[in-house]
């Protein structure tokens, strides 16, 4: 990510655990606030669960600036703060 960015710059960390069913709309609604470039919106999606299409569902929203990490975690908290330890603006938000 470079020093270029529009301002505002957020974070959102999305937790997800069997999420295939909702991912899409959450994706989406971040895909829609970086419409126009007016906001760079950092996407981190925290998959602690198996494999239920998620992973498929995030590659279609492919964006530099979204990560999709499937790892075990002990609970939405847990991936929520490992999401935040990992954000690069300063101003989180989770969805």
């Amino acid at each position: 990510m470079d020093d270029l960015a529009p301002e505002p710059f957020v974070t959102v960390v999305t937790p997800a655990f069997r999420a295939a069913r909702w991912i899409e709309g959450a994706l989406r609604t971040v895909a829609e606030q970086r419409e126009g470039g007016r906001v760079r919106v950092e996407h981190i999606v925290l998959d602690g669960g198996p494999d239920d299409g998620t992973a498929a569902i995030a590659a279609r929203y492919a964006h530099p600036d979204t990560r999709y990490v499937r790892r075990p975690d002990a609970g939405p908290a847990d991936a929520i703060n490992r999401g935040l330890a990992e954000a690069v603006s300063y101003t989180h938000l989770t969805l």
